[in-house]
């Protein structure tokens, strides 16, 4: 059965739980990364996999991916079965993050695809620490130290995956109700951390034993990289205020299944987001690779994308269409600029190229 409500000339439908296009895209993107054979890391990560299930440990990896690999070992999987596992668990993560707040999951799967995932499947400990960012967002909205306590402690076993998702804990920020106060912290953070960058890359480098990342922290990106990476943030800063004002008017696809308050709710905390991301430039303009710490946040900007974007219909509205192409270009551009340019021997071909369900059919 199908209901209708109206909220500011938008006619909401709820949908079939079971979404064929859905369930398609979700298979065909685990797929290309649990059944992967290769890639620019897979020798790597399948080394240090069978390392651990000789030795017991690797020193030089997180101790919460080594948890799960010890964990997968146990279980009687090889490395080919650890990443089916590895890569069922992060997409479900996203998953289940966008259907809590938009019906149209199907679109933040096809964002995703379009630009970081293939990234995600060669960076496999930042995937997951991403994906538990991306989930832990989901008690930002929660009021009261339980939802804060939940943030922090998922945010931490992220940190156990990848160390640089302890800048997350930064978004325990949004409970602040000012948008001005939150911008005022964002370009203060971001004038004194430049200012003093040496005394915090030291602090993290030999307080938080971190010696492996030093080469990070040792090199600068050129004055035509800094230039354009302002204009990259500000850009999807603007694209995001745009979302956001729209859901604040009213105008996005309402769930059944959540409360109206919800939604808005979450979008305050992830347009906050998008305000405090723009902390992590002071490292981008160090090195590229920390343009990552922005990147993790895309699948929220997605979903907050989707909210706006009625589900399998045209849009009409030429402000929302030039805006929905604006986006896109956008994503486009970022997936040229990170890993086509870059990458594409290394990340994009292999992918597509080294998969055993594929051979399948050869």
């Amino acid at each position: 059965m199908r209901y209708s409500h109206r909220i500011n000339s938008y006619q909401i439908r709820d949908t079939p739980s079971f979404d064929i296009i859905f369930v398609f895209i979700f298979v065909f993107m685990w797929i290309l990364f649990g059944w992967n054979t290769g890639n620019a890391d897979y020798n790597n990560y399948n080394y240090i996999y069978n390392f651990i299930d000789a030795s017991g440990d690797y020193p030089a990896v997180e101790v919460g991916f080594k948890w799960i690999v010890k964990i997968c070992i146990l279980l009687g999987l090889n490395y080919n079965g650890f990443l089916i596992t590895y890569s069922f668990i992060g997409l479900m993560l996203i998953t289940s993050t966008a259907k809590k707040f938009t019906n149209n999951t199907t679109l933040v799967l096809v964002l995703y695809f379009v630009y970081p995932f293939l990234l995600d499947v060669v960076q496999i400990r930042n995937f997951l620490s991403m994906a538990l960012m991306v989930f832990a967002t989901r008690y930002l909205i929660q009021d009261g130290w339980k939802g804060v306590l939940k943030y922090i402690l998922l945010i931490l076993i992220a940190t156990t995956f990848h160390y640089s998702s302890i800048f997350y804990l930064l978004f325990l920020l949004t409970k602040i109700k000012s948008y001005k106060k939150i911008t005022i912290i964002t370009l203060l953070s971001i004038f004194f951390g430049y200012a003093a960058y040496n005394f915090l890359t030291v602090f993290i480098i030999r307080f938080l034993s971190m010696d492996r990342y030093t080469t990070y922290f040792s090199e600068s990106t050129s004055l035509y990289a800094k230039i354009l990476f302002v204009f990259y943030f500000a850009f999807s800063l603007i694209l995001m205020f745009y979302v956001y004002k729209r859901i604040k008017r009213g105008k996005y696809q309402q769930l059944s299944s959540s409360s109206n308050s919800d939604q808005i709710q979450y979008a305050d905390i992830v347009f906050k987001i998008n305000i405090l991301i723009l902390i992590s430039y002071i490292f981008v303009i160090k090195d590229v690779d920390f343009v990552r710490l922005y990147r993790n946040i895309l699948p929220l900007n997605f979903i907050l994308f989707a909210m706006i974007k009625p589900k399998y219909k045209i849009i009409k509205n030429v402000e929302m269409l030039v805006h929905s192409w604006l986006f896109v270009a956008f994503l486009g551009f970022s997936s040229w600029a990170f890993i086509y340019i870059r990458t594409f021997d290394t990340v994009v071909y292999p992918i597509f190229t080294n998969n055993s369900i594929f051979e399948l059919f050869k």
